[in-house]
Parts: structure tokens; C-alpha cells; sequence
């Protein structure tokens, strides 16, 4: 598993979603597991909220990760690997090519 680096509430939202799907569970679930509403997960995951330290520490044990933090002269230096490419059925819409015509007559 490639580790995540963490600098906007943006990438946040990015790995809680991302990770909330990998293990298949609905946000009302994990809600459920630490008494939060679902609107407090809408929210993390959207990247809009403001949670609590305390709400996202909850939310990263219970999608099985953990907060590091670490200086930014180590961070610098970390050299990640490239995320996966995404599955062959999958097409961004940047990716397709698209000609504009003026469709069926």
C-alpha cells in the first residue's frame, strides 16, 4: 500500500473516501463504529467540513490508518511511488478522445 502525504483538507477527503471504499462500507456504518452522524462523514469526505482533530484521529483508526507527522526536511526527501494506474475500463474524461460533430440527424 502506498503511503498517503496529507497536506490539504482536499487530500484528506481523497483518502477517507478512497479508503472507505476499498473496504466496503457505507458511511452510515462508519459513522456508526464512533457515534458521529453521517453529515460529519459527508463532510470530512467532501473536503467542505472543518472536523475535529478528535473526529478525523476516529476516522483514520477506524479505515485502519494512522497520523504520522513528520518534519518537512524528511518529507521532502521521501520519494513515493507512483500511484497505481487505474483499471482498463476505466477512462478519464481527459483521457478519451472526443470529436465534435453535430450528433445523430
Amino acid at each position: 500500500m502506498r503511503p498517503d502525504i496529507i497536506l490539504t483538507p482536499s487530500d484528506l477527503a481523497h483518502v477517507l473516501k478512497r479508503r472507505r471504499k476499498e473496504f466496503g462500507v457505507r458511511q452510515e456504518e462508519l459513522a456508526g463504529l464512533f457515534a458521529l452522524s453521517r453529515f460529519t462523514v459527508i463532510a470530512a469526505e467532501s473536503g467542505e467540513g472543518d472536523p475535529k482533530l478528535s473526529t478525523v484521529l476516529k476516522l483514520v483508526e477506524a479505515l485502519g490508518l494512522r497520523l504520522v507527522a513528520i518534519p518537512n526536511v524528511v518529507a521532502d526527501r521521501l520519494v513515493l511511488p507512483d500511484p497505481p494506474p487505474p483499471p482498463p475500463d476505466h477512462v478519464d474524461v481527459d483521457d478519451a478522445d472526443w470529436e465534435i460533430g453535430e450528433g445523430p440527424q
